[in-house]
């Protein structure tokens, strides 16, 4: 609580108590004979109360402040009304749809590792070759691509370095970037083994389609 006084409130006075009241560190502290606690101004606490209802009703204040705009979308997903339950049809599309992934994934397990390298340095490879408009990635876009922790991005760089399949340079553009891009062993095995998959997807087009998530459920 604040506390002040006004003019025609006596102070104790003494030789060693300055003009606020407080004596020196050697004497001590003295108190004021009257105190009593400052009343807060109406205008300040209508100006509070109005701040405090802007931040209640801004949507980057409160719970929001520290979320990310996916975060957001996911919370006011989650207080919209319930979906409607699933049909057998439902979870039928869904599990072939899991059915005709998994047999391209062991297909692209099968492949690599015939190859000579994992699953994962081949997704390096493609997402190195892949990514939009330039021919090179950084440590943290590749993370972000594979959907890994950046460490671990940076130890698979690292095995694919020591196997040839990629070099380092730092950017011409941005001394505090590092480009990962591919060599021309890697270019050459990235070439053969994704002319693979890209035969094997073809295969399964017929099979392999995407469910339209907009029509789950929407004739019950």
């Amino acid at each position: 609580m604040l506390l002040t006084f006004t003019q025609d409130e006596p102070i104790l006075r003494n030789r060693n108590v300055d003009r606020l009241g407080w004596a020196s560190r050697r004497q001590g502290v003295f108190l004021l004979r009257r105190l009593r606690p400052v009343r807060p101004c109406p205008i300040q606490d209508a100006g509070r109360m109005q701040e405090y209802s802007e931040s209640r009703a801004s949507p980057t204040s409160g719970i929001f402040a520290d979320m990310s705009q996916q975060d957001r979308m996911s919370h006011r997903a989650l207080q919209k009304k319930p979906d409607p339950p699933m049909s057998k049809k439902d979870f039928e599309a869904l599990a072939d749809f899991r059915y005709q992934l998994r047999r391209f994934l062991r297909f692209s397990e099968e492949i690599t590792r015939r190859h000579g390298v994992t699953p994962l340095q081949y997704l390096l490879l493609l997402n190195i070759k892949g990514f939009p408009g330039r021919e090179w990635a950084t440590a943290g876009e590749l993370a972000e691509r594979l959907q890994a922790k950046h460490h671990g991005v940076v130890a698979l760089i690292t095995r694919c370095e020591k196997l040839g399949l990629v070099g380092r340079r730092v950017s011409s553009q941005d001394r505090r970037q590092v480009e990962v891009r591919l060599s021309k062993k890697g270019e050459a095995l990235l070439s053969k083994l994704a002319a693979l998959h890209r035969a094997e997807l073809l295969s399964l087009k017929v099979n392999f389609v995407v469910p339209d998530v907009r029509s789950f459920s929407q004739d019950e």
